[in-house]
């Protein structure tokens, strides 16, 4: 086959591919200068013995001739001589040959007996030995792997990337491939060298290559010789039926191998032990992808019937875990009506998983299948495409299935209430258990979540809609869930539920190959939160890492506005300059936020002004943390009264450990101005055990210096749980004390009139300067004093003498 490429390059006119990878022959020179054995495992075609000619012409190394191998390999060693145990004066000579050269290549080391290549190394100790093979090493040579003197390069390492698919095509005379073909290329190849060859051997020289690759098909790169003699041929004649079927997919794993072909397990080792081209996947393996599609082809051609037969096998297997490739698999088996009931059952995890595209052309090829809730995605999927937008004269089945994609994708509070009675009515009409319904309830909880006007109903509905999408094995809903319901719980300082419900989510959502979902943003974010809750703050960023990137549609479009908010408030708690600007950058740049979204910035606010100016406003809230954060600052401003007014607000036990440990230090707070420095303390100490509980450390925060005398107070009163009192008064600190850097004249006469309450037009108009230029000195006092507003700035250049 190598001569038949051979011959088409040069019927083409194409050059020799005298190519050198320099990033094969670096890895193959390293790996000789720091191993004694170096084996080179690929496939047939992955171009082993031309990275060794072209290794043995570059590197300068001294190869021993092929006679004195086929002296080595041939002839016994001593410890087998029949001669009285002595090697022949031939065998001794290719000995001291190799010896003297030092590097020994041995080229298709598969043909030769292993017990003979194990002799001829045992016989040059010392000698730095590169075989080259088809097959992995043996087990055996796991003993030289553990011991520093093996290195393996494998069909990864010899794969062209495509910036060598690049390369080769301009030693070839094909200008202008771009990489974005190249990489088209190295895809439908797996990077198998033979392939890339053929591939560009196929394509039109005269007309724009480039897009010519970027359309190229399996069943445009003709690997049918070349499979025949170098693949199947060489094998077992069972072995060689049996790869037919286990490439039914590219993927393969003992167990489908094993319901491919009776005993397919130990027949996939042995594919394995033979050097098909298989990489290790997991539990299993996956085909090299154009090896593995002309093998589908072979097969369609001789047993039509039996292959469609194994693609519904595939189909059946993968429909829990891959519902989009389980249906292709049942169209090639011919079974559309199968295709059909896998998409009805599982599509709400494939449009959660971002393939809205790609369900949507399968529902289409699929459209006479008298499946409606398969017809009901399609109306879904093909509103989000679009861009819902309710026409009064749509059918109903349109109307509903837009109004869904309107409560998927939009924040606008009038598109909201005109889509959300149409989604609640059409849930009466769908039954009590199914895919549709548990995918409406979702939807209609997470409005109602983000409304936050009636959370028990938002907790409803996603509780409902979760248990649902479990029974109905729609993994990534159920996730999705549990995901936006944490968020909640996290925003009402509910900790641990938070942390458990968004863990759940997350495990959840990974077993089933969805963890970068967008749906599962909200548990990304709950538990960061958490962990700002119970000061994990260098935590907190790493967490949010893991948020997935790119939130589609305007209804994720806040979170990585709040993430940002998170990392700063959490730089804040480690006192990490320039957080509290950062911070206030966020919130001033937020926009119209949804209730549940704005609820979380408000306390991260709230939190913010704790830290960065030793105290919080007592301004109105609405969000049950909010307000306990509020009622603090009323008590340590002295307002007696407007604090007992919110903490009546909140009732007398709150379900989130973040409001009651808030609610008892207010209360301490209380009745330390009381007089009754017994009952506060008693107080407080309830609360630190609520905060012990679940390892809620920052809701102790003191709002100003009442609180931090209180708390100082109580280390000397005694407690079961100073640790945490002490890591409550170190919080922010560095942020406090951090040296002010000086403000200009400028500055000082403007932060003078903003001290007795001026505007921004009476500061311009006093001072001669324009509305704009006083803006520009607000916001360079802020910086230099680390504060996010005006009052903030009072607050600390009075405590800094900067202020009489």
């Amino acid at each position: 086959m190598v001569a038949q490429v051979e011959h088409r390059r040069a019927r083409d006119g194409l050059p020799r591919d005298g190519v050198v990878r320099q990033r094969c022959l670096t890895a193959l020179q390293d790996s000789v200068a720091r191993h004694r054995v170096t084996v080179i495992s690929a496939p047939a075609g992955y171009g082993k013995t031309t990275l060794l000619q072209h290794w043995t012409r570059v590197s300068g190394a001294v190869v021993a001739g092929p006679e004195h191998m086929a002296a080595l390999l041939d002839e016994p060693g001593p410890d087998v001589e029949a001669a009285g145990g002595r090697p022949s004066a031939r065998w001794r000579g290719a000995v001291r040959a190799a010896r003297r050269n030092g590097v020994v290549v041995l080229d298709d080391a598969d043909e030769y007996a292993p017990e003979a290549v194990r002799r001829a190394a045992h016989a040059l100790e010392g000698v730095r030995l590169v075989l080259a093979t088809r097959r992995p090493p043996p087990a055996t040579a796991h003993r030289l792997r553990v011991a520093g003197e093996l290195t393996v390069l494998g069909a990864a390492d010899l794969a062209y990337t495509a910036e060598e698919v690049q390369v080769l095509t301009a030693a070839w005379g094909i200008a202008g491939v771009d990489r974005a073909a190249a990489q088209q290329l190295v895809s439908l190849t797996g990077g198998w060298p033979v392939a890339v060859r053929l591939g560009l051997l196929a394509v039109d020289r005269t007309r724009e290559v480039s897009t010519q690759l970027r359309a190229l098909r399996a069943a445009d790169i003709d690997i049918g010789d070349y499979f025949l003699e170098e693949v199947l041929r060489p094998l077992e004649p069972s072995l060689a039926t049996f790869v037919l079927r286990a490439t039914t997919d590219d993927a393969i794993t003992p167990a489908l191998a094993d319901v491919l072909a009776p005993g397919g397990a130990t027949m996939l080792q042995q594919c394995a032990a033979n050097g098909l081209p298989l990489t290790p996947d997991g539990e299993g393996y996956r085909w090299n992808p154009l090896f593995a599609a002309h093998c589908r082809s072979v097969a369609a051609r001789r047993e039509p019937a039996l292959s469609s037969l194994l693609h519904r096998r595939v189909a059946l297997r993968q429909a829990p875990a891959d519902p989009l490739a389980a249906a292709e698999h049942a169209l090639q088996g011919h079974d559309p009506g199968l295709a059909g009931s896998v998409l009805a059952r599982r599509w709400p995890d494939v449009l959660l998983t971002e393939h809205a595209d790609a369900l949507l052309r399968l529902s289409e090829r699929l459209a006479a299948q008298e499946a409606p809730d398969l017809a009901f995605a399609r109306d879904v999927v093909d509103a989000l495409v679009r861009g819902p937008v309710l026409a009064p004269g749509s059918t109903l089945p349109l109307r509903v299935a837009t109004a869904v994609a309107v409560l998927l994708t939009t924040t606008e509070a009038a598109e909201l209430a005109r889509a959300e009675p149409v989604v609640r009515e059409h849930v009466g009409t769908v039954g009590e258990a199914g895919a549709t319904r548990a995918f409406l309830l979702f939807t209609l909880g997470c409005v109602a979540l983000e409304r936050q006007t009636e959370p028990d109903r938002a907790a409803d509905l996603l509780h409902e809609a979760s248990v649902l999408a479990a029974d109905a094995g729609l993994p990534v809903l159920a996730s999705a869930c549990r995901a936006h319901r944490s968020l909640q719980l996290a925003v009402l300082g509910v900790v641990r539920a938070a942390d458990s419900t968004a863990s759940t989510a997350l495990e959840t959502a990974t077993a089933a190959g969805a963890a970068h979902t967008v749906a599962l943003a909200p548990a990304h974010l709950a538990r960061a939160v958490v962990a700002l809750w119970q000061g994990r703050t260098r935590d907190v960023a790493a967490l949010l890492e893991e948020l997935p990137a790119g939130p589609r549609h305007a209804r994720y479009a806040p979170v990585r506005h709040l993430a940002h908010a998170l990392r700063a408030t959490a730089d804040l708690v480690d006192g990490v300059p320039g957080a509290a600007r950062r911070l206030e950058d966020v919130r001033s740049g937020g926009g119209e936020l949804p209730r549940l979204w704005h609820e979380l910035l408000t306390v991260l606010d709230l939190v913010g002004e704790s830290l960065s100016v030793g105290a919080a406003r007592p301004a109105p809230a609405d969000g049950p943390v909010a307000l306990a954060w509020v009622a603090t600052a009323f008590a340590e401003a002295g307002s007696r009264g407007p604090a007992r007014e919110a903490l009546d607000r909140l009732g007398p036990r709150p379900a989130g450990v973040v409001v009651r440990i808030r609610r008892a230090l207010t209360e301490a707070l209380l009745a330390d101005q009381g007089g009754d420095p017994g009952l506060a303390h008693a107080t407080l100490e309830e609360a630190l055990v609520d905060a012990a509980a679940d390892g809620a450390v920052l809701p102790l925060l003191p709002a100003g210096e009442a609180g931090r005398r209180l708390l100082t107070k109580h280390l000397a009163w005694g407690t079961a749980h100073g640790e945490t009192v002490r890591r409550v008064l170190d919080a922010g600190e560095h942020e406090r004390q951090e040296p002010a850097e000086a403000l200009t004249p400028r500055e000082q006469e403007i932060l003078a009139y903003l001290a007795v309450g001026l505007s921004r037009q009476e500061i311009a108009d006093s001072l001669v300067l324009s509305v704009n230029t006083v803006k520009t000195h607000q916001r360079a006092i802020y910086r230099k004093l680390a504060v996010p507003g005006w009052r903030g700035a009072v607050r600390e250049a009075t405590a800094r003498g900067l202020l009489p």
